[in-house]
């Protein structure tokens, strides 16, 4: 099944990259394909901010929304190193956290 609103990737206070967004759709893609009932999915790639003049590191939240109203969010926060490692490492924690918490649902579910 796929998603039944088209996924929502958005860059917030930080530069978009297109190499990152692929990315980013393709464990979209990977999660959807894990369980049949994720109707909806947004990221959020954004700086966190330590003050008015210094930005932090990256950070990647993915937002499951699943058949009857469950949602599941996974967040992951790279280092303040090199900003393309840091959006990669933050959405692979990201993206795994979803995973996993997708994963137990789904099996929450088989259980029952």
């Amino acid at each position: 099944m796929s998603l039944q609103t088209p996924a929502q990737v958005t860059f917030h206070q930080t530069e978009h990259s297109d190499s990152l967004e692929a990315d980013i759709r393709d464990k979209i893609d990977e999660l959807a394909a894990l369980y049949d009932g994720v109707v909806s999915c947004r990221v959020v790639v954004e700086h966190e901010h330590f003050d008015r003049k210094e930005q932090g590191p990256v950070a990647v939240r993915f937002e499951l929304g699943l058949s009857g109203g469950k949602r599941i969010v996974g967040a992951g926060t790279g280092t303040q190193n090199d900003e393309h490692v840091d959006a990669s490492t933050a959405t692979r924690a990201a993206f795994e956290a979803t995973k996993r918490q997708l994963r137990d649902y789904v099996d929450r579910r088989r259980a029952v």
